[in-house]
């Protein structure tokens, strides 16, 4: 892999690019460095020597900077090539040329030949770099890529396994809290030594409320008695409640009229005025059944909103 930079600036914002892809390509790296001074490797527009000497430092400043940041994102060694892109073009393009500074290509070329103005741009060397990487290291330089294409197709699938994980555990989650704690909540939570309400949670052999507690490293924390039982418990007191203190107050009062005439007391049983009428017995159970049917509904309600993935 090519990496390019200019001679006029190297941004931070350009190394963190670079590391990004080299960590998604695992390529090989040769670094390009453009100078764009124009008369960088000029002899003819720069004849001392000394000056010469300066630019060629500028240049190599450059590229130790470069070698310095490439070295941070982990990429040591890697060799920096610093040539003139512009000369480069100026000896390599083909005629009719139509790009930007046409008429200095043409006068270059009338000067200095582009034998000469290609030597000068340094672009061989990064020629003669290339090939002899192909040459001698075609082998490894193909295995590599095998293997990198190996290691992005792997690092695909362990995303796509990471996503569907990270899915599948929402989603029992959302299937546990939403449908299973609030069934044993409503229903109550079966006891293992319980076998008569473990019965429906069994299969064959496997207890299948113990094996998701098991999953999930935790039990559920609710209570041994629902909400349904503690419901009609609640209603069951509060409906008979009166008609058994309007019996007590009956049997009380027939025992006081029965001492007061000397008298044998009736039979409480069966005094009518001594137990709540039957009508009386079969409106409260009425009333307590439609109770109960209301709540089940209202439960059944709640739980038809779950998401549908949880069903």
């Amino acid at each position: 892999m090519l990496v390019c930079f200019d001679s006029q600036s190297q941004q931070a914002d350009e190394f963190r690019k670079l590391a990004a892809w080299v960590q998604t390509y695992h390529k090989p790296v040769i670094a390009v460095l453009n100078s764009r001074n124009p008369v960088w490797r000029l002899p003819p527009r720069v004849p001392v020597a000394s000056a010469r000497s300066n630019l060629s430092r500028t240049v190599h400043e450059h590229a130790g900077n470069i070698r310095d940041e490439l070295a941070k994102i982990g990429l040591s060694g890697v060799p920096v090539v610093a040539l003139s892109a512009k000369r480069a073009l100026f000896a390599r393009a083909s005629l009719p040329f139509r790009g930007p500074d046409e008429l200095s290509l043409h006068k270059q070329r009338a000067e200095f030949g582009v034998d000469q103005l290609e030597y000068w741009s340094n672009f061989p060397r990064l020629e003669e770099l290339l090939v002899k990487t192909i040459s001698r290291h075609a082998v490894p330089l193909r295995l590599g890529a095998l293997n990198d294409q190996l290691r992005g197709v792997l690092s695909e699938l362990a995303i796509s396994l990471g996503k569907i994980e990270e899915e599948a555990r929402q989603s029992a989650e959302t299937i546990e809290k939403d449908l299973v704690d609030a069934l044993l909540r409503l229903l109550g939570y079966p006891p293992r030594n319980d076998k008569e309400r473990r019965r429906p949670l069994m299969s064959g052999e496997r207890d299948l409320l113990h094996e998701l507690e098991r999953c999930r490293n935790g039990a559920f924390q609710a209570p041994v008695e629902g909400e349904f039982r503690q419901f009609v418990r609640q209603r069951l007191d509060a409906e008979l409640g009166s008609l058994r203190s309007r019996s007590l107050q009956n049997a009380e009062e027939c025992v006081i009229r029965a001492f007061e005439k000397r008298s044998s007391p009736p039979n409480v049983g069966s005094s009518p005025s001594s137990v709540p009428a039957t009508g009386s017995r079969n409106s409260t159970a009425h009333a307590i059944s439609a109770r109960s049917s209301r709540y089940k509904r209202s439960i059944a309600g709640a739980l038809a909103k779950a998401p549908k993935r949880c069903r």
